[in-house]
C-alpha cells in the first residue's frame, strides 16, 4: 500500500466516491480501494461483493477517533461519507482481491447494509456537483423509478419514501417535481441522483419510447401463398388485431404478427395490451435495443398495472435480456393475476428448475440482483464520463 500504481489511478475529481461505490456494487469488486490525499496521508476501504465492510482513516486525520484501530461500527457510515469529501486531488487505486485491512477485525458491515451506505454517501457528502451535473442531463425530457427498486434496502426515511410513493406512479418533469415541493429541493437532487448512480431511473423521450408508425405495407411478392392463405384464415378467426397478431405469433410468423399489431395500434394507438406485444414483437428485430424496449415497457406497466400481457410480455423481454430475477416477479405477477395462463405458469415452473444455473450466471456476469442498468444506461454513462 506504499506506492500507488499510477497507471490505474484515479481521482475524486474525475470520479466522485459515490458513483465508483455504485459501480463497485454493480460489479461486487473484491479487494481494497486505496486513497491517497494530496498531502500523502493514505486511507483504505476493503469491500466484500461490492459491498464496503472495513474502513481505515490515516490516524492523524481520522476526526472521529483517536490514533488506535478503527473499529466502532457506530462510526462507520460517517467515515465513509467523510472519505466522500475529501480533496478533488485525492488520488486512488483498487487493489481487486488483496485485503489490505486484515489488521481490523471483525468486518464492520455485510452486503445487506451497502445500498443503505450508499444512500447515506450521497445524503450526507458536502459535495453535490456531479448530482446536479447529472441531473442536468435529464433537460425537459421525463423520467420514471424502476418500480422493482428494493426501496426498504435503502433505509429511507418516512418523508423519503412519502416522496418515492409520488415518484413511484408515472412519468415526471425535474422542475415540475422540484416545483411540486414534495421534498426541500436539495434533498430531493440527492434521492434522484442516488436512483441515477444505482440505475433505478430512467430518462425517456415520449416520443421515441411510444413512437407511432403506420404499419409497412405488406408485399405480396413477399410472402408465399401458402403464407398468405394462412395469414387470411386467422383474420376470419379473430376479429381483435390484438389475438390475431398472437395467433400469428404463435405460427411463428413473426412478421406478420408485427404488421397485425402495428395496424391495430393505429386505429387505438393507447391500447396497453396491443403496445406491450407490439414492443415484444419490435424485441425478434436483429440489432434492436432492448433497454429501451425495456424503458417502453417499464412505462407501461405505471400506466396498466392491473394488464396480464403488459406484465407478462415484459416478463420475456427480461427474461431475453438475461435478467432472470425480475422476469420472475413479472411471471408470478401474471398467475396470480390469472392462474390459468399456462404460459407463464411455465416460465415459473422453469426458473425454478434451472435456478441454481441463473444464479450461478448471474453472479458470474455481474446481472444479479444490484444490476440494474442496461448497457446503454445512465449508469455506465456516467461511468464513462471523466474530467
Amino acid at each position: 500500500m506504499d506506492q500507488l500504481d499510477t497507471s490505474h489511478v484515479e481521482t475524486l475529481r474525475a470520479t466522485p466516491l459515490a458513483r465508483w461505490l455504485a459501480a463497485a456494487l454493480d460489479r461486487q469488486l473484491q479487494g481494497t480501494l486505496v486513497l491517497q490525499e494530496p498531502t500523502g496521508e493514505k486511507h483504505a476501504l476493503s469491500l466484500e461483493q461490492g459491498a464496503p465492510t472495513k474502513v481505515y482513516l490515516a490516524p492523524p486525520l481520522d476526526p472521529f477517533q483517536g490514533p488506535s484501530a478503527v473499529d466502532a461500527s457506530d462510526a462507520f457510515e460517517p467515515r465513509v461519507v467523510w472519505l466522500a469529501d475529501r480533496p478533488l486531488a485525492t488520488r486512488f487505486c483498487f487493489f481487486a482481491h488483496v485485503d489490505y485491512l486484515t489488521q481490523i477485525q471483525p468486518r464492520e458491515r455485510a452486503r445487506e447494509h451497502a445500498l443503505a451506505l450508499l444512500w447515506r454517501v450521497v445524503r450526507d457528502q458536502e459535495r453535490m456537483d456531479d448530482g446536479r451535473a447529472t441531473l442536468g442531463e435529464f433537460g425537459t425530457r421525463q423520467f420514471f423509478i424502476d418500480h422493482t427498486a428494493p426501496f426498504d434496502a435503502f433505509r429511507f426515511s418516512v418523508e423519503d419514501n412519502a416522496a418515492l410513493h409520488a415518484l413511484k406512479n408515472g412519468s415526471h418533469e425535474l422542475e415540475s417535481v422540484f416545483a411540486a415541493d414534495v421534498l426541500p429541493r436539495e434533498h430531493l437532487e440527492r434521492l434522484l441522483y442516488l436512483f441515477c448512480l444505482t440505475g433505478w431511473v430512467v430518462s425517456i423521450e415520449p416520443e421515441t419510447v411510444f413512437p407511432h408508425q403506420s404499419a409497412p405495407p405488406s408485399a405480396p411478392s413477399q410472402s408465399s401463398p401458402a403464407q398468405v392463405r394462412s395469414d387470411s384464415y386467422v383474420r376470419s378467426l379473430h376479429p381483435d388485431p390484438l389475438n390475431r397478431a398472437e395467433a400469428m405469433l404463435a405460427q411463428g410468423n413473426v412478421a406478420s404478427a408485427e404488421r397485425e399489431a402495428a395496424l391495430g395500434l393505429d386505429a387505438e394507438p393507447q391500447r396497453a395490451d396491443l403496445l406491450a406485444l407490439h414492443t415484444w414483437l419490435l424485441a425478434q428485430r436483429p440489432g434492436t435495443s432492448l433497454p429501451a424496449l425495456w424503458a417502453r415497457l417499464d412505462l407501461l406497466v405505471r400506466k396498466a398495472p392491473n394488464s396480464v400481457r403488459v406484465h407478462f410480455y415484459r416478463g420475456l423481454l427480461l427474461k431475453k435480456m438475461g435478467k432472470h430475477a425480475s422476469a420472475l416477479q413479472e411471471f408470478r405477477e401474471v398467475v396470480d393475476r390469472d392462474p390459468h395462463h399456462i404460459d407463464a405458469a411455465r416460465e415459473v415452473f422453469l426458473y425454478e428448475k434451472n435456478r441454481d444455473q441463473w444464479l450461478r450466471r448471474a453472479s458470474a456476469d455481474g446481472s444479479g440482483t444490484f444490476a440494474k442498468s442496461s448497457p446503454d444506461g445512465i449508469l455506465n454513462r456516467l461511468l464513462r464520463r471523466r474530467g
